[in-house]
């Protein structure tokens, strides 16, 4: 048992330091791509932040262990609504302002995808077009961001002298992604795995420990960004 939980914490860290740096590398390689700092911030920055619940799954799935990926998915987003946003509300030493556009167009998105996902669940499953329902509903949100009039808070994005200096791709920058996109998928496969036969050997469900660990884990993450948007919010 000490070797799994071993095994599934080392895995969980890799897991979520490769996408950190995926991510960062990534968001490099836009930048001197020249695509805006808004474009990489919405594209990149959010779903690079969503990779580990995203590999997970895709992994979790394919093997035949959906309930993971269930638990994982709701789990996740009960940290990103309780503790995420609470802890982010304490840090900034003030209350989190949200404007109109967010209240009226946002909100309703963040609603819409959570009614989706309980009718489509009622059954007990989620069909291949019940996924791309979904997958459409992202797409159609992503296309809203690009072409809305929001700037980005992202610091990095912000600074007009990072962004100057990112005239062209580094090497560096490829091999990290190359070397971060390893470490993303065998952190997610042991990840999956060591949860398998951790539930085994507790005799537990495994959606038990995907709504808890693994949901917490993963979202650690967007966690640390609201964290420092919110340590940023509160200085001005």
């Amino acid at each position: 048992m000490l070797i799994l939980t071993v095994t599934f914490v080392v895995s969980l860290l890799v897991l979520i330091g490769a996408a950190k740096y995926f991510t960062e590398a990534a968001e490099r390689i836009g930048l001197s791509m020249k695509l805006s700092p808004f474009m990489v911030g919405v594209v990149i920055v959010a779903i690079g932040t969503s990779l580990p619940e995203l590999i997970s799954g895709i992994i979790a799935s394919a093997q035949g262990h959906s309930e993971i990926v269930i638990g994982n998915v709701l789990g996740a987003n009960i940290s990103n609504i309780f503790l995420i946003l609470g802890v982010a509300t304490i840090v900034s030493k003030r209350s989190l302002q949200l404007g109109k556009e967010y209240i009226f167009i946002d909100l309703h998105f963040m609603l819409g995808s959570a009614t989706f996902l309980i009718l489509f669940l009622f059954d007990g499953e989620i069909s291949r077009i019940e996924g791309g329902m979904l997958i459409l509903g992202f797409i159609i949100y992503q296309v809203y961001l690009l072409r809305s009039d929001k700037l980005d808070e992202m610091p990095t994005l912000n600074d007009p002298e990072i962004v100057k200096k990112m005239d062209k791709v580094q090497w560096k920058d490829i091999v990290i992604l190359a070397v971060s996109a390893i470490g993303i998928y065998f952190g997610a496969r042991y990840v999956v795995q060591s949860i398998s036969e951790i539930a085994t050997v507790l005799d537990v469900d495994k959606t038990i420990i995907s709504l808890t660990v693994l949901s917490l884990g993963t979202t650690l993450p967007e966690l640390t960004v609201s964290i420092a948007a919110a340590r940023r919010a509160s200085l001005k």
